[in-house]
């Protein structure tokens, strides 16, 4: 079962990227699979939806876990010369975020 889901974004995932994203989320520990998109934001740039299907997350890390995720997602779409998400937000089952994270620079350095 998984541990987490990422939202589907027509515009801005493919098949590619999903899988780059699911395997990203395989390397840092946890189970990863796509889901249908429920989060409709309005910005003028787009966010990477991740919906976290596990019921404790008070001792969980997302900083840590979020910068690494952030930095493999940006080197991918860095790779497919695609516009990267600014942000990733981790939302529970209602909906409700646990946690964000901008994407920059910093989180692209190799480790």
């Amino acid at each position: 079962m998984a541990d987490v889901q990422i939202e589907e974004n027509p515009v801005h995932i493919d098949g590619e990227d999903m899988s780059a994203i699911v395997a990203a989320i395989g390397e840092l520990g946890k189970e990863a699979e796509p889901t249908e998109q429920q989060m409709l934001l309005k910005a003028a740039w787009w966010v990477l939806v991740l919906h976290w299907l596990e019921d404790d997350t008070t001792h969980f890390a997302f900083d840590s876990f979020l910068t690494l995720l952030g930095g493999k997602v940006l080197r991918h779409y860095r790779k497919v010369k695609k516009d990267a998400p600014a942000r990733i937000d981790v939302v529970d089952q209602e909906h409700n975020t646990l946690a964000s994270h901008e994407l920059d620079e910093s989180d692209n350095e190799d480790t």
